[in-house]
C-alpha cells in the first residue's frame, strides 16, 4: 500500500518561506565580515531545524487522520 501525503496551500507557503529564509541566510553566511558570516550560519541551522520540525509535525498530523 502506498501512503500519499496530500499537501495543502499552507504547506506550500511554509516551504516557500523557509526556502527564502535559508537562501538569505546562505548569502549572509558567505559574507566577508566574520560576525555576519557567523550569524548567517546560525540562521541556516535554525531554519533547517525548524523546517524539519514542521515537516515532522505535519507528517504526524496526517498519520492521525
Amino acid at each position: 500500500m502506498i501512503n500519499k501525503i496530500e499537501l495543502e496551500p499552507k504547506d506550500h507557503i511554509f516551504v516557500g518561506v523557509y526556502s527564502i529564509l535559508i537562501f538569505i541566510s546562505l548569502k549572509l553566511a558567505f559574507s566577508t565580515h566574520p560576525i555576519t558570516s557567523m550569524i548567517g550560519w546560525f540562521w541556516i541551522a535554525i531554519n533547517i531545524m525548524s523546517f524539519d520540525s514542521y515537516g515532522n509535525r505535519r507528517k504526524q498530523e496526517l498519520r492521525q487522520r
